[in-house]
């Protein structure tokens, strides 16, 4: 296939705009699969190494924003103040503060306070957080990019992260996201295999996989035959064969296809697969508790204590 990379430029154009319209910014694989489905590149390892190196010349050059793409594998790490705020101006802020709280309480109140479940989204990949983040973004759930198969330090904290909730009396769901291959397939059986070694047996939690799935490429015809490359990668996998038997055929489908194929449907997944364990008649009776009045009250109460401290 002879690629017309300036064509493809302007039609990556396009679909960073559809998905900026949808609320969250793409990874460049992401714009590979939407490229590959309108038949404008195949879907091969050398093509996307391809587009690549054509969409960094086109951010240096301008023709693309340089920030167009989502980007969470380098992070910068640095959490401390660099904002100095003068005395006078720091407690007008806090007087200010304390002024909106009988109208801001309510919203501190967490989603999650006396809900019976308690939920984790995991994800195979950390390049599908940001996607995650941007579809859960006021679901207040945590999202864990497990990049694979995870180290044992970081699912060993899962386990005790997950222990807690369990004491408080909370049912636990886990949520999966993650690729349909050999690998992504076992992986499941690795989490559930090594949890259970901590002391996390497999009916005290509930785990869903709510992508990618046999019949998800069925129903929304997701490709799914591996390029060459890929394939022989796939063959020397040890877990090929049992794959194959399992499913009557070698599937290689990334999680990352599904937002850039099927964006309105991976959305409705992703938001459903999170809101089916929440009451929010258990959060509006938080709010009626809580009122204005009832938290005008308590205030004038705590200030008039205050100011004979002062």
């Amino acid at each position: 296939m002879t690629v017309k990379w300036k064509k493809i430029i302007d039609n990556v154009k396009e679909e960073l705009s559809t998905f900026y319209q949808q609320g969250y910014k793409p990874t460049l694989r992401s714009i590979f699969y939407r490229l590959f489905t309108k038949g404008l590149i195949p879907n091969t390892k050398s093509a996307y190494g391809s587009l690549d190196k054509e969409t960094v010349k086109a951010r240096m050059d301008r023709r693309l924003s340089v920030d167009c793409f989502s980007d969470n594998s380098r992070r910068v790490i640095g959490d401390f103040n660099e904002k100095y705020i003068e005395p006078d101006a720091y407690i007008d802020q806090r007087l200010k503060s304390i002024k909106d709280i009988p109208i801001s309480y309510n919203d501190i109140i967490p989603l999650w306070h006396n809900q019976p479940e308690y939920v984790e989204v995991w994800v195979e990949k950390e390049a599908m957080t940001s996607i995650l983040k941007s579809l859960l973004k006021d679901k207040n759930v945590r999202i864990l990019p497990h990049r694979g198969f995870s180290s044992l330090t970081y699912l060993y904290n899962c386990y005790q992260r997950l222990q807690t909730f369990k004491r408080q009396g909370k049912n636990i769901h886990i949520v999966y996201f993650g690729d349909f291959d050999p690998s992504g397939d076992y992986m499941i059986v690795d989490f559930k295999s090594r949890l259970k070694k901590l002391g996390l047996d497999s009916f005290e939690y509930d785990f869903q996989k709510i992508a990618v799935t046999p019949e998800q490429i069925r129903q929304y015809n997701l490709p799914f035959n591996p390029d060459g490359p890929t394939k022989v990668k796939l063959d020397r996998d040890s877990r090929t064969t049992q794959f194959i038997e399992k499913y009557g055929e070698l599937y290689a489908v990334e999680i990352d296809a599904l937002p850039a194929l099927i964006p309105d449907e991976f959305k409705s997944l992703v938001t459903l697969s999170v809101d089916q364990f929440y009451d929010k008649k258990i959060y509006n009776e938080l709010l009626e508790k809580h009122s204005p009045a009832e938290i005008r009250r308590i205030l004038k109460e705590k200030v008039s204590h205050l100011s004979n401290i002062l």
